[in-house]
């Protein structure tokens, strides 16, 4: 099913709002945060499209780069986003609530990121679509960092895969379905009391078609971007990752 882009909002706010616990993600956080040390310099202007709830750009900021921005259409994830970086330094990010679609009049920007990018929620037109409107918001000559699930490393995963994340007195439940026959996953988030295990909250079903690394290039290629490398499970030279990044593809674009 492809998915609006208000729905996505709506999925986005919602997650905005969980207790997560940053040292669950932290090794993932480490690993997207050399990928922008190798590729992109502390001087260049960076802005991370789908910021969410901004661990990323305050990763960032504490690493002493200078131009960066945020946007994202989830009203919610900005204000996180504002009170993590303005907490560190004030007013040092400017974020952008808005839809990316609508193609914003900001930048262009020397680099974009876009870490476990959004491709594949809207149907393969809108997905290109989606790669265009990054791409304008890139100059001539700058980068695209973009990682997504792609079927390769994937081929064993079939069914439902239920991941728990504990913070203070509740439990993240998430149900992640993985349908070989359409080459889809759905993700299915409860919350529950750890008290007594009754449901506080769901959030709205998140579905996803999954492509090849081939047909990846093939829809970044046809965008804006005149040249495309992937790089399979994040493995990329010099960069050394702690973790296992299996079925999650890195591709550096030239716009």
């Amino acid at each position: 099913m492809a998915l609006t882009t208000r729905y996505i909002s709506a999925i986005y706010d919602f997650r905005a709002t969980l207790p997560v616990d940053i040292s669950l993600y932290r090794p993932y956080l480490e690993c997207d945060l050399a990928l922008v040390r190798h590729f992109v310099s502390r001087t260049e202007s960076l802005i991370d499209v789908g910021c969410g709830p901004g661990w990323l750009l305050e990763a960032l900021l504490r690493d002493d780069y200078v131009q960066i921005y945020g946007i994202d259409i989830s009203r919610n994830s900005i204000e996180a986003t504002r009170l993590k970086c303005d907490s560190y330094r004030k007013g040092a990010v400017e974020l952008y609530q808005t839809d990316v679609f609508d193609r914003p009049p900001i930048g262009p920007f020397d680099a974009a990121t876009s870490f476990l990018s959004c491709v594949g929620s809207f149907g393969s037109g809108e997905d290109a679509r989606f790669l265009n409107s990054i791409g304008h918001l890139i100059r001539k000559g700058g980068t695209l960092l973009l990682t997504a699930l792609c079927l390769e490393g994937l081929d064993a995963l079939v069914g439902t895969t239920q991941i728990s994340s504990v913070t203070t007195g509740t439990t993240i439940i998430s149900d992640v379905t993985f349908e070989r026959k359409t080459n889809s996953i759905t993700i299915t988030q409860h919350i529950r009391n750890d008290n007594d295990g009754s449901l506080i909250s769901t959030c709205p079903t998140e579905s996803m078609r999954l492509y090849s690394l081939d047909e990846l290039i093939s829809l970044i290629k046809g965008s804006t971007f005149c040249s495309v490398t992937a790089y399979e499970s994040c493995k990329v030279p010099d960069v050394l990752f702690d973790i296992d990044r299996t079925g999650i593809a890195l591709f550096k674009a030239t716009r």
